[in-house]
């Protein structure tokens, strides 16, 4: 197996990891949680809960935190009463940028190093003509 297989192998593992936990976290959000995180969500029907389903598959970690705030009391931001100030949105996108220029950079380099060396094509003798009767 090439380190490339072996890169591959581990990704998709820790997206499986990933995926199984959020699985099991967002049917607990939607069965407990989602009323806690946001009020208005209380008897919202099964389409919207559905709607809701992939975002919480993919941001569970982020929904457990806002509903472990919501359950310690603490108010969330962004709501009309307590609305982001701008500077913690450019802080938090700095933060973002920063990070992703880094790991950007970092992954393409590392794929390029795991790249097989390119072979070059050896000539090959012409097959025989076959003979004329």
């Amino acid at each position: 197996m090439t380190g490339a297989e072996a890169l591959a192998g581990r990704v998709l593992g820790v997206a499986g990891v990933y995926l199984a936990v959020g699985t099991v976290a967002t049917a607990a959000i939607q069965w407990r949680g989602l009323s806690r995180i946001d009020p208005a969500t209380r008897g919202s029907g099964a389409v919207f809960r559905l709607l809701v389903t992939p975002g919480l598959l993919a941001l569970w970690p982020l929904a457990l935190l806002s509903w472990r705030r919501a359950v310690r009391g603490e108010v969330p931001s962004g709501r009309a009463d307590s609305p982001v100030s701008p500077q913690a949105l450019r802080s938090a996108h700095r933060w973002a940028w920063g990070i992703l220029a880094v790991l950007v950079p970092a992954t393409l380099l590392y794929l390029v190093a795991l790249r097989p060396a390119q072979v070059r094509p050896t000539a090959l003798p012409h097959p025989a003509l076959p003979a004329a009767r």
